[in-house]
């Protein structure tokens, strides 16, 4: 068939059934369709951030303004300036006293992914200290 033809009828792969008319009218929806998908991707360098805490038991946002992402990858800082103590990766309520949050130790990281299709706001997650000054770095590709 091509897409000048009119063609009517039922196509059945495995469980799925497709049936209707394919006319010249609506072939071209499905070709935009197909450019769309066949379009060069986007290339996106991946962007850093570094989040330190000024003062230990008060947790601050990883990026200071709305910052949307796929995946981040945080890592409490081992080299330069090192951190002396536990870094703490949580919600706006993320303190170095509870155990509800992830703990770092120097030199360890942590992914953070929204999943298939969601986004990650990183002015949504927070990080606390054990000792004030630590902190944490990291990198995502912006959405």
């Amino acid at each position: 068939m091509s897409w000048n033809d009119t063609t009517s009828g039922t196509l059945s792969v495995g469980t799925v059934t497709v049936g209707g008319t394919i006319t010249e009218a609506n072939s071209g929806a499905v070709a935009s369709d197909l450019n769309e998908l066949t379009a060069a991707p986007v290339v996106k360098n991946p962007v850093a951030f570094t989040t330190v805490v000024a003062t230990t038991g008060t947790g601050i946002a990883l990026t200071a303004a709305q910052t949307f992402c796929r995946k981040a990858y945080v890592n409490a800082r081992k080299k330069t300036g090192a951190n002396t103590g536990l870094v703490f990766i949580g919600n706006s309520d993320v303190d170095k006293t509870t155990d509800q949050q992830f703990a770092l130790a120097p030199g360890d990281g942590i992914v953070l992914d929204g999943g298939p299709g969601a986004k990650l706001d990183l002015n949504k997650h927070y990080a606390d200290a054990a000792t004030s000054s630590d902190c944490v770095t990291g990198w995502y590709y912006p959405v």
